[in-house]
C-alpha cells in the first residue's frame, strides 16, 4: 500500500507540473500587445517649390531648410495640410485653393512618426512667389 500511495503522489505532482508548464507556455506564446509608442513631434521650417498638389497634401521640392533634422535642399517630400493649416499670401489670409504648382512657399510645421511612417504636417504655408 505504501507503494501505491507513493505512485499516486508522484502522478499527482507530475500532473500539476505539466499543467503549470502548459500555462507558462501559453502565456509565453501570446504576449500582451505593447502600448503604441508616440514619436515626438519635431518642428520643421522650409522654403519649397510646389511640385504636385491634391486634397490634403502637396509634394514639394525643398529649396532651403531653416529648421528640421534630416531635411536637405533639393529633396522631395509630401506635406499634409488640413483645415487648421494657415495659408498666407503677402501677409494676408489666403486659402489652400491659392496654392499652385510651381509656386514657392515657406512651410512651418511638425513631423511625427519614424522611418517610412514619417509624416510632415503643415501648420502654416506662406506663398512667396
Amino acid at each position: 500500500m505504501a507503494l501505491k500511495g507513493r505512485v499516486g503522489f508522484a502522478l499527482t505532482v507530475a500532473a500539476a507540473l505539466l499543467v503549470n508548464s502548459a500555462m507558462v507556455a501559453a502565456q509565453t506564446l501570446s504576449p500582451s500587445p505593447a502600448p503604441p509608442s508616440k514619436a515626438p513631434r519635431v518642428p520643421f521650417e522650409i522654403e519649397a517649390k510646389i511640385l504636385q498638389i491634391g486634397r490634403g497634401w502637396a509634394q514639394v521640392e525643398v529649396l532651403k531648410v531653416t529648421r528640421g533634422t534630416g531635411l536637405k535642399a533639393h529633396g522631395k517630400l509630401w506635406v499634409r495640410h488640413t483645415a487648421k493649416t494657415k495659408v498666407l499670401k503677402a501677409g494676408k489670409g489666403a486659402s489652400v485653393r491659392d496654392l499652385r504648382i510651381g509656386k514657392t512657399v515657406a512651410i512651418t510645421g511638425t513631423t511625427s512618426g519614424r522611418g517610412p511612417a514619417l509624416t510632415y504636417q503643415a501648420a502654416s504655408v506662406t506663398i512667396m512667389k
